[in-house]
């Protein structure tokens, strides 16, 4: 529903950076009830192949 695609990457969940957060901390960010938000800065995959 999203839009991802195969090859993108997230780089930020719900406001906070993936790199050097705990996995348990962003696991549990993911685990959200239907109807709520989560935020994702995702870097497109077809962006990187296009520089």
């Amino acid at each position: 529903m999203a839009g991802l695609k195969v090859g993108d990457k997230v780089i930020e969940l719900d406001g906070c950076a993936i790199p050097g957060r705990p996995a348990e901390v962003t696991k549990k960010s993911m685990t959200k009830s239907s109807g709520e938000t989560l935020l994702l800065l995702i870097k497109n995959s077809m962006a990187a192949k296009s520089k």
